[in-house]
């Protein structure tokens, strides 16, 4: 083996070629901060009004594919005073000023990259809004460090509760317009989205012919804004018999409400969707992998319901729709779940049952990667990489991660270590939940939370990790046998 990063594992193995390090000679990570007109980045020339006086001396982002939630947090070092009055200036201070807190208040970060002949290269993420959630301050040394902690919209709405019925007996409403209604008539009011997999108009397949959803009296029940939201979807279904999930897109400060992107039961998914690259770890210079952390705890009782489930009366027993994946060992409820009063009321009685429970296991297995404690994850810390910020954008995408087992001798030739790849970590479907990305004293990494499903408990039994056709095959070519 001559050359690490063509190695037979990852040519063989990958959706895509591998990830190789970005081209240059030097790295300098930045981000900048714009709160209320003024603007605060890494350089002591930030924030040209109050130059030289406030730098941010650390910088973290984290998100959450799917309902997790954004957040950042920014450690500013300051000499004087005045940036301090800003800060506090720009909190938000009331749930019904969040939407405008959340303009005032943008960020952005990279890389800037310079190569041997001078040329500089720009990489960046759009402009991010979140709202100044909390300030940590101390005093210390002469100076001011400031912890600027900032968290999107759907925070304020977890703090309170929704009372009343969106539509009434005489007057009933549809799913989209009552959730455009309980997102829009409580603070803070923000706006919503409703997007298909192929980020067409998403439609729901019963109720309205127009995709609105069903005509009901939708029901608050004292729970939180997204709660509530998540409790009408439960029993819900899109036009491609789908269910959904909710995230934050931090680019446009919307709620989203997805398509799930996950393939039907059983169904293969192709290396030409979906996947954001491939990640070589053990590989030298030729990859930008740092460390790979994977945790095997293997779940056997995986398939429970994901989201909020509706209560109500309960149905009949004989009706049963077809289960989501009837080869999954003991997964989920073996009986009919509980019919909520809205649904009765827009579907005929014979239909309630199998239509509820139709709807649950949608939204279960749409949801239950993002929720339940994965069997088989792992973090993969690369190099900073900017273009993980939304998560909109990661929603059902996938990392192809091919892992090298030490150690070759010094020429690079001769292997000591056989086989050369790992035959359970190697994968092409590593799933993507969640990315945090930090910056400090000159160092940008972005790490990257990923699982593995498991047959068993994600997949049905006899399938392969991540699924059929997503395993490394053994060394002498033939098919790895199931774990």
């Amino acid at each position: 083996m001559n050359n690490p990063c063509r190695n037979e594992c990852i040519t063989r193995y990958s959706c895509h070629p591998p990830n190789e390090p970005k081209d240059g000679a030097v790295f300098a990570p930045w981000v900048r901060l714009h709160v209320k007109g003024k603007e605060y980045t890494v350089s002591n020339e930030s924030a040209p009004s109050d130059r030289h006086k406030t730098v941010i001396k650390s910088f973290e982002y984290g998100l959450g594919t799917a309902s997790a939630g954004s957040i950042a947090k920014f450690e500013l070092v300051s000499e004087g005073g005045e940036s301090y009055v800003e800060f506090i200036k720009a909190m938000n201070k009331t749930a019904t000023n969040a939407p405008e807190d959340t303009k005032d208040v943008f960020f952005q970060f990279g890389w800037i990259i310079k190569r041997c002949d001078g040329s500089l290269e720009k990489e960046e993420t759009p402009e991010l809004n979140l709202m100044i959630k909390t300030a940590q301050s101390n005093y210390e040394g002469g100076c001011i460090k400031t912890t600027l902690e900032c968290t999107d919209m759907m925070v304020r709405h977890f703090e309170r509760r929704i009372d009343g019925n969106f539509g009434s007996d005489d007057n009933k409403m549809t799913l989209k317009a009552a959730i455009r209604d309980v997102l829009g008539r409580n603070d803070p009011i923000i706006n919503v989205r409703f997007v298909a997999d192929d980020n067409s108009e998403l439609m729901f397949k019963y109720g309205e012919s127009n995709g609105e959803g069903p005509r009901a009296k939708w029901p608050g029940d004292q729970q939180n804004a997204l709660a509530v939201v998540r409790k009408w979807l439960a029993g819900e279904v899109t036009k491609n018999g789908k269910g959904t999930i909710c995230q934050y897109d931090t680019q446009t400060a919307e709620l989203v409400i997805s398509e799930s992107p996950l393939p039907g039961c059983n169904e293969k998914t192709p290396c030409t969707s979906g996947w954001l690259g491939t990640y070589v770890v053990n590989a030298g210079n030729c990859t930008d992998v740092i460390s790979f952390s994977p945790t095997v705890d293997w779940l056997l009782h995986n398939n429970t319901s994901g989201g909020t489930p509706p209560s109500g009366d309960s149905g009949n027993a004989q009706e049963t729709a077809e289960p989501d994946c009837p080869n999954m060992e003991h997964a989920g409820p073996q009986s009919s779940p509980p019919i909520p009063t809205y649904t009765r009321d827009n579907t005929s009685p014979n239909f309630t049952a199998q239509r509820t429970q139709e709807g649950q296991a949608a939204n279960s297995r749409a949801n239950r990667d993002y929720e339940i404690k994965p069997g088989i994850e792992a973090e993969l810390k690369i190099l900073g990489d900017p273009t993980f910020f939304n998560p909109v954008l990661l929603k059902g995408a996938y990392l192809s991660i091919v892992v090298i087992n030490p150690f070759s001798m010094g020429d690079g030739c001769t292997w000591i270590a056989r086989p050369q790849c790992n035959q359970v970590l190697s994968n092409k479907r590593w799933m993507i939940l969640g990315v945090s990305h930090q910056m400090e004293a000159g160092k940008f990494n972005t790490t990257i939370k990923v699982k593995l499903a498991a047959p068993n408990s994600d997949l049905t039994q006899g399938s392969g990790l991540g699924g059929d056709g997503m395993t490394f095959d053994n060394d002498d070519g033939q098919p790895e046998e199931s774990i």
